[in-house]
């Protein structure tokens, strides 16, 4: 026979098996599909339809294509397809096309064994010059699959007689079409005896009609006229309602119970969900008639789900469901950003309401974010949720308070929404005593007290739970107490907020009210683990001084939601540079506040104050420049991330970046290393160590994808690690990864590898003879992959290799490309920038292979390769498309992030740099709070402690009225800083560009701890009566050019260097008068010193003054003596005097007469 004519845009494999998905298959009335005929212009499908090239089984004349994709899911007499198999006898089913009879040669709608059949031209036909094809069209929710029969001989035998048809079945509704046109008009038909019409998944269950359209009760199936060109015939379901209202309950880290309202005549209930913020929904499961729940489980943690219900009879409508959202983890959660709303999906939402006067008002949360947490002020305030519901009998109760009051509940279960409930338990109170407590009521009290008050004005974490095991209560992390109990009230009721009955409990306040701050309620339906508890509860922001929140953008960048997905965050920010800077120069100066030079003491939180793992990649303090990899337990592209960079902890714990890799990843290589040492080591636990060959330090270059990176010339450069059964993946899936920047165009180039050794006559990779392993290459500059399995057989997706589809992607020079290799099943695919290129099926898992290779082919002496490597990853884990696609985006985007503004925790930033304050005074007072503004809009009141810096604006003068430190100070010009006789300590630098007032007894202490403390003046006098420097021993303070300070006193020097090198005119001067000399304390060798120029004015009096004896004129030279106390520095003074003394007089000559 002749084959089918080929127009071949995607050939249909041909060895398909066909598998029905179908769920159970129960008696559906197929007279629900109304039937109507009407006429409709016969359009062939076009060049873009898919064109069938061989059968399946059999041939032209009698036989089948199996596993034709619908392109959607279809719903037919109450059963869901998404492939149908084609008969070459004018129909096709959603079963596979049974071998009997020739594959349906013979019609027989009413009681064949082919069942689940649409058939617009059941008969003995041939294909024999037909060309066969389909065809999805449209969007989500209103796809239509369109399948063609062109130009079928009928009969078999026919030389002249034949039809064109097509079958279309519409997502929007269930219904089904036949189209016809007639091909060679008149010619007469051969043997013709033929059924139009559908049939049901049993015997007996079928709609016929006549060739003009006419239902008849039995089959007519002996058909012998064409249907006319353009006839068409629609079999329609009827559809019904949606389901009624959808809850949820059980809900935990995996799983959730779904509960819904019946519909009449509804045969069963298809339950799809979305995790991706409804962008694609897929079937989950169906119920049968009757069963108005179901029991979700293996979903992941932390992710908001959107699931759908439809009542299923013989199809189902995309558009006619019941929909409801629900995060697991969280029954409800309220993070109290800027209202009580419920953010975990189920919408019971809560209301601040007013018992008297006003309700409670939003405040500063523990991070001092504004607006981010609710006040109670004890009197009248509370919030209650807007949805009634059963009372768990398992749950959880986190919450975040602070409160410096007896009394009052925190949260607690009321049957009431307002007012005073009749039954309340499930609660948190604090007693009479100060302490909090977590009480159920099983027909009695049962209480568990906090080992110690809780009233201290501190933020505090409270988590309650109860379940099979008991009760416990936990405080900051730290279990409290427990009791056996496992049972609560019965009753359905609301979640109320600061405030509800408390009568009969165990230490009850008169005040039933809750007077603080309350943040962070999270509800949940089981028992949290340790390390959930351990997360909610973190109190690591205690120890930190300051709290960026961060927004990512991940709209446009995550595809669909991802679990446990390592996000590269890009930012550069003046915060986050090293603290210790006290240049107050610029206009708007911001201090760095990290005090860890390695940016140890950065770390990361989520929007409820959970500890997040993280890896920093890269961190520059001299710039503020951090690009760092944080853990996200779940992300979507729906739904923008928030998070919380914590900065500042002096004491913070070290960083295990290790625990930001999951256990899938085996390898990943960031090169990240600062300097060269010829070594690479991966991030994850087993820290393998790569060794590069043939390198120096001009290879570890800073200009990589992500950071630092390593270049290879192209000849014998690599970088290997020793083989090590970690990376050595032999099972059916893994995923490869690595950033390339090509700078040579050899013809064959390996990326990664741990292939072994080929010899050079042995190169062809489709030889035998060959070792195991796997590898990422690239050939003719287009990428590939491939495994070895045994005996060294190569299965690669290399363009000109069998089983490979897919279109190649040629790369171009000097330009950065994310290539990522997936093998999964018996399927080799390669993704360049995250999108699939080309894939090679029926290929066997990589056995063991050797040394993971760099930049170099198969046992690290072939196909070298010229250009950039940067993130080399290996996981044992086939990472889905999407995963991928998010991968790519956030890498190449890593800066797509939103700024909030900074807030201070001041009890941990007052004890290192970084807080600036400026004086707004209208007054001179320096300590007066309202005085003061901070860069920092959550800081207010007047500076304190050692490291509090101060900038004083032209017009202002305050005036010291104790002793003061400052870290570092800026007087403008036009100001005015009166120290009236008290101390000035300075920890850094002063910029003086105003005046210093002196009075007596003032003094100006630079008593900083860092190598170097600056004084900047002007060529204005600035007078002081004391200057001290009470430094390190290794610590010097400059005073630079053009800087002019006469002391009238005692220049102090305990510790430190004081250095006047760099003054221009005027300098240094100790000051003196007839009746005073300013001095210089003692000098200690090694610990104090002097250096540079210091100018010295002594007073001394000579020759006759009334009856003074004439050995007085002599006397009157041995005040001639220097005013530096420097017993260990013999004649150094002396010798200083000698050469370079000048005598003036008061009046400007050589001497005057006194």
């Amino acid at each position: 026979m002749a084959k089918l004519s080929i127009s071949v845009e995607k050939l249909l494999c041909t060895l398909f098996l066909f598998v029905s998905v179908s769920i159970q298959v129960r008696a559906q009335a197929i007279s629900n599909y109304s039937v109507t005929a009407s006429t409709s212009t016969f359009i062939p499908l076009t060049a873009s339809s898919i064109v069938i090239s061989a059968v399946t089984a059999g041939d032209l004349n009698n036989g089948r294509v199996s596993g034709i994709p619908i392109g959607f899911e279809f719903w037919y007499m109450g059963n869901r397809f998404t492939e149908v198999s084609a008969s070459t006898n004018g129909f096709i089913s959603f079963d596979n096309i049974l071998n009997t009879n020739n594959y349906g040669s013979i019609n027989n709608l009413t009681n064949s064994a082919q069942r689940n059949v649409l058939a617009p031209l059941w008969d003995d036909l041939s294909l024999t010059g037909s060309t066969v094809s389909y065809l999805t069209s449209g969007v989500a929710g209103s796809r239509v699959f369109t399948i063609q029969f062109l130009s079928v001989r009928w009969d078999a035998t026919a030389t002249g007689g034949r039809m064109s048809f097509q079958i279309r079945l519409y997502e929007s509704n269930g219904s089904i079409e036949f189209n016809y046109t007639q091909v060679n008009g008149a010619t007469a038909l051969s043997n013709p005896s033929a059924s139009i019409g559908i049939n049901g998944p049993s015997a007996g269950t079928f709609r016929s009609l006549t060739s003009a359209g006419v239902l008849t009760a039995t089959e007519t199936s002996n058909i012998n006229s064409r249907p006319v060109s353009d006839q068409r015939f629609t079999f329609t379901p009827s559809l019904l309602s949606a389901p009624g209202a959808l809850t949820f309950s059980n809900v935990n880290q995996s799983g959730m119970t779904l509960n819904w309202q019946a519909v009449a005549d509804a045969t069963g209930y298809a339950i799809y969900k979305s995790s991706d913020g409804g962008a694609t929904f897929t079937f989950e499961s169906e119920a049968l008639a009757g069963v108005l729940s179901y029991t979700a489980t293996g979903l992941d943690p932390n992710t908001s789900y959107i699931w759908r219900i439809y009542a299923v009879r013989e199809s189902i409508s995309p558009t006619t469901f019941r929909s409801g959202v629900q995060n697991t983890s969280f029954l409800f959660a309220y993070p109290f950003s800027g209202n009580a709303m419920d953010v975990a999906g189920s919408n019971n939402n809560g209301t601040p309401q007013p018992f008297s006067g006003s309700p409670a008002t939003l405040t500063t949360d523990r991070f001092g974010n504004a607006n981010s947490a609710y006040s109670f002020d004890g009197i009248d305030d509370y919030i209650s949720t807007s949805t009634s519901m059963a009372g768990p009998q398992v749950f959880s109760i986190s919450i975040w308070f602070k409160s410096g009051v007896a009394g009052g509940k925190l949260i607690g279960f009321g049957s009431n929404q307002t007012g005073s409930s009749g039954s309340y338990d499930r609660q948190l109170y604090i007693g009479s005593d100060g302490k909090l407590y977590f009480g159920v009521y099983p027909g009695n009290v049962v209480t568990i007290p906090s080992i110690n008050s809780v009233i201290d004005n501190k933020w505090h974490n409270a988590i309650a739970m109860m379940s099979s095991s008991g009760m416990k209560l936990y405080v900051d992390g730290v279990l409290q107490g427990t009791n056996p109990n496992t049972v609560a009230q019965s009753y359905s009721g609301f979640w109320r907020i600061g405030y509800d009955n408390t009568n009969g409990w165990t230490n009850i306040a008169t005040n039933w009210w809750f007077n603080g701050s309350l943040d962070d309620i999270q509800i949940s339906s089981y028992e949290l683990s340790t390390a959930e508890i351990a997360s909610l509860s973190s109190s690591a922001y205690v120890s930190y001084g300051y709290t960026l929140p961060i927004t990512l953008n991940t709209s446009g960048i995550i595809s669909g939601t991802q679990v446990n997905f390592p996000y590269l965050i890009s930012i550069v920010d003046d915060n986050l540079k090293l603290s210790g800077d006290c240049d107050l120069s610029a206009s708007t100066p911001i201090f760095g506040k990290v005090t860890s030079s390695t940016g140890n003491d950065i770390s990361f939180t989520d929007e409820f104050g959970a500890a997040l793992s993280y890896d920093i990649e890269k961190y520059v303090p001299s710039t503020g420049s951090l690009l760092v990899w944080v853990k996200l337990p779940f992300v979507s592209g729906s739904a923008n991330k928030k998070l919380n960079i914590l900065i500042g902890n002096p004491s913070a714990p070290v960083n295990v970046p290790a625990n930001t890799w999951t256990n899938d990843y085996k390898a990943v290589f960031h090169f990240n290393e600062s300097t060269y040492s010829g070594s690479t080591v991966d991030a994850t636990s087993t820290a393998l160590v790569g060794t590069a060959s043939n390198m120096n330090a001009s290879n570890l270059i800073s200009t990589g994808k992500v950071g630092n990176a390593y270049t290879y010339n192209g000849s014998n450069q690599q970088i290997s690690v020793a083989a090590n059964p970690v990376y050595a993946i032999t099972g059916t899936s893994y995923t490869i990864s690595a950033w390339i920047n090509l700078s040579g165009a050899a013809n064959d180039q390996k990326v990664v590898t741990n292939q072994e050794i080929e010899s050079v006559s042995n190169a062809d990779p489709d030889l035998p003879a060959k070792k195991g392993g796997y590898k990422i290459g690239l050939n003719n500059l287009i990428p590939e992959s491939e495994n070895r399995s045994t005996n060294g057989t190569t299965f690669s997706n290399r363009d000109t290799y069998s089983n490979v589809s897919g279109t190649s992607t040629k790369l171009n020079l000097n330009n950065w490309y994310y290539v990522q290799s997936v093998f999964n099943g018996d399927v080799v695919t390669t993704f360049v920038d995250g999108v699939e290129r080309q894939r090679r099926s029926n290929s066997l898992p990589a056995t063991s292979g050797r040394n993971l290779l760099i930049g170099v082919g198969e046992g690290g002496n072939l196909y070298w390769f010229n250009g950039i490597i940067d993130e080399i990853r290996i996981s044992n884990v086939a990472k889905s498309s999407n995963w991928l696609l998010s991968e790519f985006r956030n890498q190449n985007n890593p800066s797509a992030i939103t700024k909030g503004s900074i807030v201070a925790n001041l009890s941990i930033a007052s004890g290192f740099p970084g807080l600036i304050y400026t004086f707004t005074g209208s007054n001179t007072n320096f300590t007066a709070p309202g005085n003061w503004t901070n860069s920092i809009a959550n800081v207010t009141g007047a500076p304190s402690g050692n490291f509090a810096s101060v900038i004083i604006p032209a017009g202002k003068a305050p005036v010291l009225s104790a002793d003061q430190s400052v870290y570092a100070i800026s007087i403008a010009n036009g100001s005015t800083l009166g120290l009236q006789g008290k101390v000035l300590n300075v920890g850094c630098n002063v910029y003086n560009n105003g005046q210093i007032l002196n009075s007596a007894n003032s003094t100006l202490n630079f008593n900083g701890n860092i190598s170097l403390q600056q004084y900047f003046g002007t060529s204005a006098v600035t007078t002081l009566d004391n200057l001290s420097v009470n430094n390190n021993t290794t610590g010097t303070v400059n005073i630079n050019s053009n800087s002019r300070i006469d002391v009238l006193k005692l220049i102090s020097i305990t510790r430190g260097t004081l250095n006047t090198t760099g003054i221009g005119g005027g300098g240094v001067t100790l000051k003196s008068t007839a009746s005073s000399n300013a001095n210089i304390g003692p000098l200690i060798s090694g610990v104090s010193d002097i250096t540079g120029n210091l100018n010295i004015e002594s007073w001394f009096t000579g020759g006759l003054n009334g009856s003074t004896p004439l050995q007085n004129y002599w006397r009157g030279t041995r005040l001639v003596s220097t005013p530096i106390n420097d017993a260990s520095l013999t004649n150094k003074t002396y010798k200083q005097l000698q050469s370079s003394m000048i005598i003036t007089g008061n009046n400007g000559g050589g001497f005057d007469i006194g």
